[in-house]
């Protein structure tokens, strides 16, 4: 049961259905190096927020 309520939060993370695929890409970057998720996610957010990628 955990794991499901676990994914269901995933899907309210934001109002945009861009939020959600946001947290999932800095997620997995973060398995890997905080550092380069942590930018990354500050990037693909503006990027996202711009319209100059659409999801």
């Amino acid at each position: 049961m955990a794991g499901i309520e676990r994914a269901v939060t995933a899907w309210a993370i934001g109002p945009r259905e861009s939020d959600v695929y946001l947290m999932l890409f800095v997620a997995a970057l973060a398995m890997w190096n905080m550092g380069v998720a942590f930018a990354a996610g500050v990037v693909l957010s503006e990027v996202l927020r711009r319209g100059w990628v659409r999801v």
